[in-house]
């Protein structure tokens, strides 16, 4: 580990003791309702009547909170953030997660499922990992979106206690919580649809992107465009291009694709764009607003309801073969994956040795 590595991870470590002593001070967090966080956290009994007690309010409040502190923010600015989180380099940002108008509501889903899988009996670590997949993928918070994902994850399924103080500075103060917070890239929830991409001339028979000039940006709008929804236009198709495929398929049919297909057979971006007008790009807005919505209610009912067909999964046996698992099997098998390759050990064996 080089220097920097060490003064960062020293910073964090810093923080997770305060974030420690966060949850140690009962009067300052309002779900606890005057309890310890021992009390709370600390059987499997206390923590499921806890998140069955819990309403959105409170939820959001205490996941503010935790990210307040790993960020170092005023206690006034601990709350959801109001803006567009952007992921990559500035001057090419994906538009990835959800809206912020959205969020609440998907925290609210999410928080819903988690308490319906207690009732049902599920594991802790499935809920919470159903929780902290959510969290990622909501992005609720401009920054420390990891580690507090992270700390759910580590609350719901291994407690708090004093004893246990050791293990959230493993998961939570040490530079691997980046790498291992939890990655919900696996979980490739089935949203889009393949076979109207086919269809309509979006992709080929294999499930390719047939298109031209997408990522070099060559879009063609015609005076017709405002300047606004050009701009929106061209930030949707900045990011997932899954996202962007599937809300153009929603609009487009397959004779007007055709239209604008090369000599090669790929569509050319700048000929789709001509015929598009302020009208069809809301329309598109919409359908990919929409669709980064759906993917996060997805993720939430792929853990919740791994059992569901849709949610079946593909993998090598080993032998040749292929085995059929859940997309929540797998995910659990690339995280165990994922700490292998890190070594991680200490705090982060006691959610691991439960996947």
């Amino acid at each position: 580990m080089g220097e920097y590595d060490e003064t960062f991870n020293d910073e964090r470590q810093q923080v997770a003791n305060k974030m420690l002593r966060f949850l140690d001070s009962a009067e300052n967090i309002a779900a606890f309702r005057g309890r310890t966080a021992a009390e709370v956290f600390g059987t499997e009994d206390s923590r499921r009547q806890f998140i069955l007690q819990l309403t959105p309010e409170e939820y959001i409040d205490l996941l503010a909170g935790a990210n307040g502190i790993f960020r170092g923010l005023r206690r006034k600015d601990w709350k959801l953030y109001e803006g567009h989180v952007v992921i990559g380099d500035p001057e090419h940002p994906k538009w990835d997660f959800p809206e912020p108008e959205d969020k609440f509501a998907l925290i609210t889903t999410s928080l819903a499922a988690a308490q319906q899988m207690v009732q049902d009996g599920r594991s802790m670590i499935d809920v919470g990992l159903e929780l902290s997949a959510a969290l990622t993928e909501i992005h609720a918070f401009n920054d420390g979106n990891g580690r507090t994902s992270t700390l759910v994850l580590t609350l719901v399924s291994c407690g708090y206690r004093p004893e246990m103080k050791n293990t959230y500075t493993d998961t939570v103060g040490s530079v691997d919580s980046y790498s291992f917070a939890v990655n919900t890239s696996v979980l490739d929830v089935p949203i889009i649809n393949i076979t109207e991409g086919m269809e309509i001339g979006f992709r080929d028979q294999s499930g390719a992107v047939q298109m031209k000039n997408w990522h070099e940006g060559q879009f063609g709008f015609s005076g017709n465009v405002s300047v606004d929804r050009q701009m929106l236009f061209v930030r949707a198709m900045r990011g997932n291009m899954y996202y962007a495929i599937e809300a153009l398929c929603g609009y487009f049919e397959q004779e007007r694709v055709e239209d604008c297909r090369d000599s090669d057979g790929f569509i050319d971006m700048g000929a789709l764009t001509r015929q598009l007008d302020d009208r069809a790009i809301d329309i598109i807005m919409i359908r990919w607003k929409e669709l980064k919505k759906q993917h996060v209610e997805m993720v939430i009912d792929c853990i919740a309801h791994p059992e569901k067909d849709i949610y079946g999964y593909w993998v090598p046996d080993g032998q040749g073969g292929t085995e059929d698992i859940t997309l929540l099997d797998h995910y659990k098998r690339c995280i165990k994956k994922r700490a292998e390759e890190l070594s991680v050990g200490g705090g982060y064996s006691a959610i691991v040795d439960q996947l």
